[in-house]
């Protein structure tokens, strides 16, 4: 008699973050109403909203874009 594999199939994904749909600097800076170059000197400022490297490519959470605008929602224009 063959033994069962009694590892439960979700084990394998435990910890694993979910996928979503990772936007290009276009993208982004279309949605932004930026210029891909812009973006770009924010990232190599440290500014800007968070990104994530895949291969070498440059790419953006829909999330971490959600967060930086709600981040830069101000009240008045002297506000810090």
């Amino acid at each position: 008699m063959a033994r069962k594999n009694t590892v439960k199939k979700d084990v394998a994904n435990v910890g694993a973050a979910p996928l979503v749909k990772l936007l290009t600097p276009i993208e982004v800076a279309d949605t932004l109403r930026l210029t891909v170059g812009y973006l770009a000197k924010w990232r190599a400022y440290g500014q800007g909203p968070a990104f994530v490297r895949v291969g070498g490519r440059i790419r953006y959470r829909p999330s971490d874009i959600a967060t930086y605008l709600a981040q830069q929602t101000r009240e008045s224009t002297s506000a810090a």
